[in-house]
C-alpha cells in the first residue's frame, strides 16, 4: 500500500500515524481569474490553518484530475483550451509535486480531461472523460502507467476518488444525459454499487476510496452523502452553498475540506464527522483543480 493518499483508509495498529484534511489539502491547475477561462498553473497548499501559494505546476492545466498532498501529489491530464472552447485540448502529460518542486511523468497512454480519479506521486488512477465520454481507465506505479478495465459507461464530468486497487465513479455524462450510475474498481475490475440520489455532472465535488468517499450533490453542497462500500448515506450539508459548481474536495467521509466553486469562489470549510466549520479562504479563487489531502 502507498504511504500518501488523498483519502483516509483505516489501517491496522501498527500503520503510522495519520494528517488529515485538517492540516494537509493541495490543490493545482484549474481555472483563474480574469476572464476567458484561460487554464492555470496556480498551486496551493493548505496547513490547517491558511492556504498558501508555492511553486507554479510546469504547464497550465483547466479540468484535471489530482490526487495526494503537499509531500506527493499528482496532476493528471487536463485541458488548455480556454474561452468557450474551455476544456479542450486534452493532455497525456502528468507532474508530480514532491514537496518542492515539479517532475514530469511518463506520459499516460490516453490523453484525457473533465475525469476523475485520485491516488499520489506513487499510486494514482484516472477514468472517464473528455468531450467523447470514453470510458478509459488508466492507472499509476509511480514510474509507468498502465491500462486498466474500463468502466460500463464511458462518462464525462465524472466525481469520484481513489487509488489504483480501490476507486470509485460517481455519475458524470454519457452523451445524452447525467447520470446516477456508480462503479467501484477493486484493482481488477470494475462493478456497479447503489446509484447516487441524484444524475451528477460536473465537478461536483468528490474524494476517498470507495468505502470512505464524500461527495456533494452537483450544485447542491447542502446535500452531502457517504459511501460505505454499498449504500450512500447522508450527511451536514455545509454552511455556505453559494457557489456550489465546480467546488473542489481532499480527504474522505470522516475528515474533509471543501473549497473554491464557480466564478471564482475561494471560501473552505472543515468537515470533521460531525459538521462543517468555515475555515480561511483559498490564497487564490479558482476551480476546476486537481485537488487532494491526507497523508499517513
Amino acid at each position: 500500500m502507498s504511504n500518501v493518499v488523498n483519502s483516509f483508509i483505516t489501517f491496522p495498529a501498527s500503520a503510522p500515524s495519520w494528517s488529515t484534511a485538517n492540516d494537509d489539502a493541495f490543490c493545482a491547475g484549474g481555472i483563474q481569474t480574469g476572464g476567458s477561462n484561460l487554464p492555470s498553473n496556480v498551486a496551493q497548499k493548505w496547513d490547517g490553518t491558511n492556504w498558501a501559494t508555492v511553486t507554479n505546476v510546469t504547464a497550465s492545466r483547466n479540468l484535471v484530475t489530482g490526487g495526494g498532498n503537499d509531500a506527493s501529489f499528482i496532476l493528471m491530464g487536463g485541458g488548455t483550451g480556454s474561452g468557450g472552447n474551455y476544456g479542450t485540448g486534452e493532455q497525456s502529460t502528468n507532474y508530480n509535486w514532491n514537496g518542492s518542486s515539479w517532475s514530469t511523468n511518463n506520459a499516460m497512454g490516453t490523453a484525457t480531461n473533465m475525469s476523475a480519479g485520485g491516488g499520489n506521486g506513487t499510486d494514482a488512477i484516472i477514468f472517464g472523460g473528455t468531450y467523447s465520454q470514453i470510458n478509459t481507465a488508466q492507472k499509476f506505479d509511480g514510474t509507468n502507467w498502465a491500462g486498466a478495465s474500463t468502466l460500463a459507461v464511458g462518462v464525462r464530468g465524472n466525481n469520484g476518488g481513489g487509488l489504483s486497487t480501490d476507486a470509485i465513479s460517481i455519475g458524470g455524462y454519457d452523451g445524452s444525459s447525467n447520470e446516477d450510475k456508480c462503479e467501484k474498481y477493486d484493482g481488477s475490475s470494475w462493478s456497479s454499487t447503489t446509484t447516487f440520489p441524484s444524475a451528477q455532472y460536473g465537478y461536483s465535488g468528490a474524494s476517498g476510496v470507495t468505502e470512505q468517499n464524500i461527495s456533494f450533490t452537483n450544485g447542491d453542497s447542502a446535500k452531502v452523502y457517504a459511501h460505505d462500500g454499498s449504500s450512500w448515506t447522508q450527511l451536514t450539508g455545509t454552511n455556505n452553498n453559494a457557489q456550489d459548481a465546480y467546488q473542489m474536495m481532499g480527504g474522505d467521509k470522516v475528515n474533509a475540506l471543501k473549497f473554491g466553486g464557480n466564478n471564482f469562489y475561494a471560501k473552505t470549510e472543515l468537515w470533521d464527522n460531525t459538521s462543517w466549520t468555515a475555515k480561511n479562504d483559498l490564497a487564490t479563487a479558482i476551480f476546476t483543480s486537481g485537488t487532494g489531502g491526507n497523508t499517513i
